[in-house]
């Protein structure tokens, strides 16, 4: 266990995503919205908690660390004040909770599930080659979208990640485990959320020191998303590349905070 801001996380979950970018191309080195993560993603979590209990979803997640340790918004967006909480009490309704309550079933029921082997165990390395793991269109365009976040507009962007994040939330081990388990061995093919994340990072660590004075380019287009200028919205100087780190960088600090209330939170089923 380490801590950071006077918290203890899981090494496994949330620090793998916290230090997918390196130090020297971050926008917020310190971090310092990072417990306003924390906080949303406990209020959102129990919201999702309380729409699934009756689901009958297993709990079984494992969040026992056996690896050595090694070496805010609701649309990742750093600088908005925006909260769903509209959103998230419209979707409280008796009619959208029906609807819910029909998918939670139908996925308990054991009809919702994966045809291809996720998990590739060390047993299963000399036998059969693997079978190709189909992460279903619907996520295969999400990390498809992912990948390509340079070359997409910011707004497009922080969609994307809002999208995502809420599929993190969401209370089924097995999502969980796809979404938020970094070291979850998988086969060479079997695309992850994680390793989507890792190829990004590596090809934004790659590009963005070749941008002239690039740390001051990063600080410059912070600052003007921070503060929510019109007139930089609606101008055609931006640098998609930039935009697309900060996006990532709060993301990464999204996901690592709410791996560690999923975390906190078995923990304390468990005592």
């Amino acid at each position: 266990m380490v801590m950071v801001h006077g918290l203890f996380y899981c090494p496994r979950f949330s620090c793998s995503f916290l230090l997918l970018l390196p130090r020297a191309i971050l926008s917020d080195p310190v971090g310092s919205d990072y417990e306003h993560y924390i906080h949303d993603a406990h209020r959102h979590y129990q919201l999702w908690l309380d729409i699934t209990s009756t689901f009958n979803w297993p709990t079984d997640q494992n969040y026992v660390d056996n690896t050595a340790s090694s070496t805010h918004s609701y649309d990742s967006r750093p600088e908005a004040d925006i909260h769903l909480d509209e959103a998230f009490q419209s979707e409280k309704s008796d009619k959208h909770n029906t609807s819910i309550e029909k998918i939670g079933n139908y996925c308990a029921e054991d009809k919702c599930h994966f045809s291809q082997k996720l998990v590739l165990r060390s047993r299963d390395l000399n036998s059969v080659p693997e079978e190709e793991f189909d992460e279903g269109p619907f996520l295969k365009m999400l990390f498809t979208l992912l990948s390509t976040m340079p070359t997409q507009p910011y707004q497009v962007n922080l969609h994307l990640t809002s999208i995502i994040s809420k599929l993190a939330l969401m209370p089924h081990p097995n999502l969980h485990e796809y979404l938020l388990n970094p070291m979850l061995p998988t086969g060479k093919k079997t695309q992850t959320l994680f390793k989507t994340l890792q190829d990004l990072a590596r090809r934004l660590t790659m590009e963005i020191p070749r941008i002239r004075n690039y740390k001051k380019v990063i600080e410059n287009t912070r600052l003007q998303l921070m503060s929510e200028d019109p007139s930089y919205d609606e101008s055609c100087d931006h640098n998609q590349l930039v935009e697309s780190l900060i996006v990532l960088e709060e993301f990464c600090k999204e996901l690592a905070a709410i791996a560690f209330v999923k975390y906190q939170h078995s923990m304390h089923m468990h005592r």
